[in-house]
């Protein structure tokens, strides 16, 4: 209805549905939207006859609701004002008000049950509203009632209060109603302004009016008794406009303030009224939502650069430690953070834009994270962030509905959220292990004249059988034979004879015995680390389209001076880790880094990760891969229950190796060759200006040879002049 009719009635009703919740909340409760609830109503009542049973243990039955709702009783404050203006202003866009509110529903509310009007048909008869349709919900239930019903008790005629002042309007109680408007402050303001100066014409307040609606606001205005005030047609409001005719919208601590003047008609009097803005979307309300979302979607994504990771890795201890406890050991650390405490030069964020989906709506997000600082942490937090190992970081954060919009919904605000971003345990133990948190350890195989070239399918074969090695556990304490050939040859790419055999033992046992040592003194955790998430796809994973897996190959094996027997293994992926019941206590000490170690130690320290770091319920995984004459160890260490749960992961690379896919190597040694040069693999580029390689001799005799003028294709090279030895 326009406004010029509803000032023609003798009173003039202002208020709106949340207007009267508000005020009345106490008594009345929450109160569902006309429109979206009978959506949600309609679609119950389109279920199947199975779906839309009654709960036999309901609170409330049909009979008892058409009991309550067929003599609702209208409240004392209501029954002077005509059904016609209650009504009117029901129905009005700009004024909503709330009939639910002005009849007692307290069976109904205090049983947990939502109540709404429908009004679409309702009409006026005297003192009454017929053809009204009332919906009640029960969330709890599973309940939806409906029953058509008279609103009745309304005054016989209007009553006008002919000694009507302008102090019987309270603005503190009064305000601006944006409850159905999802929008924030800013967003309001900005929309508001833009809606008011659209409109055309000379009357402010039917302007007003209009940019209201238009912009899902409405306007409700309250006695000091928190009562609905009724003005007559000798009144209006007019919307207080700067110098440039614009609307005057004041931020005043923190709230946003629309200002009006009350003008009486007749006498020109005029009262000014500040009516501020409810029912928007509230910073706290954002922040909320913000912190939720981030906190789930940040970890993992935010992490702790390489050079901080591997100096808490060396102290033992997490970040959480160092900023919130009091860590024995926090040198290599503290070397780290007193040279910067800049975000940037401490944490690692891929992404600082999103888009996300929330009851607010699709919005476009952006943050600048940064560390908070300790001093504006409490203890008890500072406590709980130990206790959880994680940090508190202060995130600055401005939404926009669309990423290409230039005005935001909200600007820099700030957001504190708890995340875990150094290693958790697993994570700890192998960076300690590998000595390196760089996603690939690097080894090469020596190039010393007794050292034999091995094949990846070779190197595949030991592998493979140290893992299933490594499955007994005296093997760790006391290494067989077997072992110590294995590892000493890919350490080396030397046979081990038998007067070494006792030194290269006791430099093994002395590794794993600093590595228990190391472990031993880790720190304790006291609760059990949140699990952590699945791990970003390896290096092996980005390599899938190019790297080959290793296929496992019968081949003699070439031997000086021994002959030993070796079994086909079958291409293992995992196994579980027997518990370590010994005593790993070790006196011993050693300054032997995992540096100075070579890749078939570290193959076979991965493959007792568990035993040594005294881990249960863990499985080690790994996986072999090839890309041109490197090979790739993929270790994993995943949780025994879930094994998709990846809790740690490493990777080690050996290079100058024969890639078994791509040479014959393999086949033709079984035939003990003088000379064997393959230059599908095994060539230098040593000439700028003139094509010039050299090809080494993959036999003992390790002979080189010069190829000049050659053509590098994808089958090899192809000569154009005689070798050069």
């Amino acid at each position: 209805m326009k406004l010029a009719k509803l000032l023609k009635k003798p009173f003039w009703l202002i208020t709106t549905i949340a207007g009267i919740s508000l005020s009345l909340s106490a008594a009345v409760g929450t109160v569902v939207g006309i429109n979206s609830y009978n959506k949600s109503y309609y679609s119950y009542l389109n279920q199947t006859p199975s779906q839309l049973k009654v709960t036999e243990n309901a609170k409330i039955s049909q009979e008892k609701f058409d009991s309550i709702v067929l003599n609702l009783k209208i409240k004392d404050n209501f029954k002077k004002w005509s059904a016609k203006t209650v009504l009117t202003a029901a129905k009005s866009d700009l004024y909503r008000y709330n009939l639910v509110s002005a009849f007692d529903l307290s069976q109904l509310i205090n049983n947990d049950y939502s109540v709404s009007f429908d009004l679409e048909n309702a009409i006026v008869d005297q003192n009454s509203i017929k053809n009204v349709i009332i919906y009640a919900k029960s969330d709890k239930d599973q309940i939806t009632y409906s029953k058509q019903i008279v609103l009745k008790g309304f005054g016989n005629t209007e009553q006008a209060r002919t000694n009507f002042d302008f102090s019987q309007i309270d603005s503190s109680k009064s305000f601006v109603d944006l409850s159905r408007a999802n929008l924030t402050l800013m967003e309001f303001q900005i929309l508001l302004a833009q809606n008011f100066e659209n409109e055309r014409g000379t009357n402010w307040f039917s302007r007003l009016e209009r940019a209201l609606v238009a912009s899902k606001a409405s306007l409700s205005l309250y006695n000091s008794l928190g009562e609905p005030v009724f003005l007559g047609p000798d009144y209006q409001l007019d919307p207080v406009l700067d110098r440039k005719k614009l609307l005057t919208l004041l931020n005043k601590d923190g709230k946003l303030v629309l200002g009006l003047n009350l003008v009486q008609i007749s006498t020109k009097k005029t009262m000014n009224l500040n009516l501020e803005v409810r029912g928007a979307i509230s910073n706290q309300e954002i922040s909320k939502i913000l912190k939720s979302w981030l906190e789930t979607n940040l970890q993992g994504k935010l992490k702790t650069k390489d050079d901080l990771q591997m100096a808490l890795v060396k102290d033992k201890i997490s970040l959480s430690d160092y900023w919130y406890g009091s860590p024995n050991s926090k040198a290599n650390t503290s070397q780290i953070l007193t040279k910067s405490k800049e975000f940037k030069d401490l944490f690692d964020l891929r992404e600082s834009n999103f888009f996300l989906n929330t009851k607010i709506g699709t919005v476009y997000l952006s943050i600048i994270p940064k560390l908070l600082d300790p001093s504006q942490i409490s203890v008890v937090d500072k406590k709980k962030l130990v206790e959880n190992q994680k940090i508190r970081f202060e995130i600055t954060a401005s939404l926009k509905r669309k990423a290409i919009d230039k005005k935001f919904i909200i600007q820099d605000l700030p957001v504190f959220v708890d995340l875990k971003v150094d290693f958790n345990k697993y994570q700890a133990a192998v960076a300690q292990m590998f000595g390196t948190i760089k996603s690939v350890k690097e080894f090469s195989m020596p190039e010393d004249q007794d050292a034999k070239t091995l094949s990846s399918n070779e190197i595949k074969q030991r592998v493979d059988r140290l893992f299933e090695l490594a499955k007994t556990v005296t093997n760790l304490e006391n290494p067989s034979e077997e072992v110590l050939k294995s590892i000493y040859l890919l350490n080396t790419g030397k046979y081990l004879v038998d007067q070494d055999q006792e030194k290269v033992k006791q430099e093994l046992k002395t590794v794993i015995e600093g590595l228990k040592s190391k472990a031993n003194t880790q720190k304790t955790e006291k609760n059990s680390p949140t699990q952590p998430k699945k791990p970003e796809v390896s290096l092996a994973k980005t390599m899938q389209n190019s790297a080959k897996t290793v296929k496992v190959s019968t081949f003699a094996e070439e031997a000086k001076g021994q002959s030993q027997s070796q079994q086909t293994q079958p291409v293992s992926t995992s196994s579980p880790q027997t518990s370590q019941n010994s005593n790993s206590n070790s006196t011993s000490s050693t300054n032997l880094t995992l540096e100075n170690e070579k890749f078939g130690t570290s193959i076979w320290t991965a493959f007792n990760f568990a035993n040594i770091y005294k881990l249960e319920n863990t499985i080690s995984e790994y996986e072999i891969s090839t890309l041109g004459n490197k090979l790739f160890f993929d270790f994993k260490l995943v949780d025994k229950t879930n094994q998709n749960l990846i809790l740690a992961q490493s990777k080690i690379s050996l290079n100058n190796i024969i890639n078994s896919n791509k040479s014959a190597y393999d086949i033709i040694k079984k035939f003990n060759p003088d000379v064997f040069l393959d230059g599908t693999i095994n060539y230098q580029d040593q000439g700028k200006d003139k094509k010039e390689f050299i090809l080494k001799d993959l036999s003992d005799n390790k002979l080189i040879f010069k190829s000049e003028d050659a053509i590098q294709t994808d089958q090899g090279l192809e000569l154009k002049k005689p070798l050069k030895l």
